[in-house]
């Protein structure tokens, strides 16, 4: 029994630290990028508001795209949480490193993926959940928006 106590704190402790690293990295590729449906859309991710609504208001001239929430950070004590970002970045490392011609961009800002991390990362999972369900329906590919709802 502790055996298996112990593997799944191993799994757990990974889990976390490819979470931490996978943030790190997204946020560093910021730096030289001038595509600001891409910057909004890693931020919203990995980024905490104040950082968000600080290059909105830059952006918009002062107007804002969103209210002020701001994240907990208690998203990585629960598994059901913790489990789907993990899913969210293999989904993303591989999506990126199956760049072709045929693959469909995403027309929202922030993407798809970048917004049901930042809602896990904000909400309750099922909470989240209901949300990111709610966000996948409206997709249909044509429309260029930016969208937080």
């Amino acid at each position: 029994m502790i055996e298996i106590l112990y593997i799944f704190t191993v799994i757990y402790a990974i889990s976390v630290l490819i979470v931490f690293i996978y943030q790190y990295k997204m946020l560093n590729s910021l730096k030289g990028r001038d595509d600001p449906h891409k910057i909004i859309s890693i931020l919203w991710a990995w980024s905490s508001e104040d950082e968000l609504i600080k290059y909105d208001n830059n952006l918009m001239n002062n107007q804002p795209l969103m209210k002020n929430d701001k994240i907990p950070h208690l998203h990585l004590f629960n598994p059901l949480i913790l489990f789907s970002l993990i899913i969210l970045i293999m989904y993303q490392v591989q999506s990126k490193s199956k760049k072709n011609s045929s693959q469909r961009v995403c027309v929202f800002s922030p993407s798809c993926s970048n917004y049901a991390i930042g809602m896990l990362r904000r909400y309750s999972f099922f909470y989240s959940y209901k949300k990111i369900q709610i966000r996948l329906r409206r997709c249909d590919g044509r429309k260029n928006s930016i969208d937080f709802n």
